[in-house]
C-alpha cells in the first residue's frame, strides 16, 4: 500500500484566496500582489517591509485557518485516494506566532476530509523525517535532517512554476491519477 503525504496549504485550503479577501476588506487601500504574480512560497516576502505585519496579523489571526475554503478538486482526489486504497495522511506545520493555527488545521481537515484523517494528521516543520511513498507539497525545496524517503511532487502554483524537474500536480487536481498511479 502506497503511502501519500499532503501538505495542507496549497495543495487542499486556498490560503491564498482567504488571505486576499480578508486583506482587502482590511486594507483596501494597501497594495497586494494577486495570487498569479506571487514569486515566493511566503506571503510576507512578497510585501514591503512596511507591510509585513500587518500581513501577520491576517494569518495569525484566529479564525483564519478554519475558515480557509478547500482548493477546487483538492476533496473529491483525497477522498478517491483513499477509496483506491492509499494511505494517506495530512502533513503540514503550523505558524508558530498562531496559538489556534494547529488546532484550527485539525478541525479543517476533520470538517472537509473527516475523523479519520484529522486523527492521523502529522505536523512537523521538517517533513524529510516522515516516511511515504510521496510528498504533495507547493513549497519547491523541502529540506531536513534527513534525506526523505518519499518522492516529492510539485502542487501547482505560480511561486513553483520554475520547478521543471520533478512531477506536478494541476492546481485543479486533475491529473492526480497520472502521476500517483503510474
Amino acid at each position: 500500500m502506497k503511502i501519500v503525504l499532503i501538505d495542507l496549504d496549497g495543495p487542499l485550503a486556498n490560503l491564498e484566496s482567504k488571505f486576499l479577501e480578508i486583506w482587502r476588506k482590511r486594507f483596501p487601500e494597501e497594495f497586494f500582489v494577486p495570487v498569479e504574480k506571487r514569486g515566493t512560497l511566503y506571503l510576507s516576502e512578497e510585501y514591503p517591509e512596511s507591510l509585513k505585519e500587518k500581513t501577520e496579523l491576517v494569518t495569525n489571526e484566529t479564525g483564519f485557518f478554519i475558515n480557509l475554503p478547500p482548493v477546487p478538486g483538492s476533496v473529491n482526489a483525497v477522498k478517491n485516494m483513499v477509496s483506491d486504497g492509499f494511505s494517506v495522511f495530512i502533513c503540514t506545520a503550523g505558524i508558530y506566532k498562531n496559538d489556534s493555527c494547529l488546532n484550527e488545521k485539525k478541525l479543517w481537515i476533520e470538517k472537509y476530509l473527516g475523523i479519520d484523517l484529522a486523527r492521523t494528521a502529522i505536523f512537523t516543520r521538517d517533513k524529510t523525517i516522515i516516511k511515504g511513498d510521496y510528498l504533495i507539497d507547493d513549497r519547491s525545496n523541502i529540506t531536513g535532517a534527513v534525506v526523505p524517503e518519499w518522492e516529492h511532487i510539485i502542487f501547482d502554483q505560480p511561486h513553483n512554476r520554475n520547478i521543471k524537474d520533478k512531477p506536478r500536480i494541476k492546481i485543479d487536481w486533475s491529473n492526480w491519477q497520472e502521476i500517483v498511479m503510474p
